[in-house]
């Protein structure tokens, strides 16, 4: 295989569709991990695991070897912009010739959360490095629903710090395709797409969506930021992160950031998957153990 193009976050939300996509296209890829048996269990024998760490400047050398497109995603650590950055730089000196760039909608150098800021910085970051970048920011994504499931199993309700905003959140799928077509093909260049879902949404509507498909009621609760903060900490979420996410939850409530994008028609031909097309494939995580 003549690998061209560098695949970073693998086993994610977006990085694993991004790979399952492009291996269905045909186009032969190299993934970057920490992990080489979740790796393989999503490749099997059709792409070249390179294995390493964003920190770890030898692993990445090689893994960027011969590359030409790099697909660049990181989870929410507080060092991202360190780690992405260290990317960024490994990738201009192996000569690699487009980066597509996981950001986030609503980031700025002003944003109100560390996470936005940072998520800014890289972007400026890339742009300055002569490299040819895309730079996709997606919403919330519906994957993040699947965070419900014991309280929707047990005590049939949704919590969330959202009250009643409306949101266009996204498939991580869409999001993943969308990624590979722009891998795979030309015309991107230079661009800065936002990616939603195909209309913003509440979560009393997200419950509603689930009463129909589950048959039995599912009532939305909504939660007071701090309150929402206090459990996220319980749960094991980093203080700042979860400060951030209850800051952009209260941003979204107020209307900011909750546009709704093209892009997933512009690149993919099609709508956005909906909520309700997401809790479909999902439904049978959401029963009752009994039931399932």
């Amino acid at each position: 295989m003549n690998e061209k193009i560098l695949i970073t976050g693998a086993t994610g939300n977006v990085g694993r569709i991004a790979t399952q996509r492009l291996i269905s296209l045909g186009v032969p890829i190299r993934v970057f991990t920490r992990n080489e048996e979740k790796a393989r269990g999503i490749v099997k024998d059709k792409a070249d695991i390179a294995v390493g760490d964003y920190a770890d400047a030898p692993s990445l050398d090689a893994a960027l070897e011969g590359i030409e497109k790099l697909f660049l995603v990181a989870p929410a650590l507080e060092n991202i912009d360190t780690l992405e950055k260290h990317v960024i730089d490994a990738a201009k000196k192996k000569s690699v010739k487009q980066v597509v760039l996981i950001s986030a909608m609503g980031v700025g150098v002003d944003a109100k959360t560390l996470i936005g800021k940072k998520h800014a910085t890289v972007e400026e970051y890339l742009k300055a490095s002569g490299m040819a970048f895309t730079i996709l920011r997606p919403h919330s994504f519906m994957q993040n629903l699947l965070a419900n499931i014991p309280t929707i199993q047990h005590e049939g309700k949704i919590y969330s710090a959202l009250g009643e905003g409306a949101i266009p959140m996204v498939d991580a799928r869409d999001i993943g395709e969308v990624a590979a077509l722009i891998l795979r093909d030309d015309g991107f260049e230079g661009e800065t797409l936002n990616v939603t879902g195909p209309k913003a949404v509440t979560y009393r509507e997200v419950a509603e969506s689930f009463t129909a498909q589950l048959e039995r009621d599912i009532t939305y609760i909504p939660v007071p930021g701090e309150a929402a903060e206090q459990a996220m900490v319980g749960m094991g979420f980093p203080e700042w992160l979860a400060h951030d996410l209850v800051t952009m939850m209260a941003e979204w409530a107020a209307g900011e950031h909750v546009e709704v994008s093209d892009t997933v028609m512009r690149v993919l031909d099609r709508t956005p998957r909906t909520v309700g097309e997401f809790i479909s494939d999902h439904i049978k995580l959401f029963k009752p153990e009994s039931e399932s």
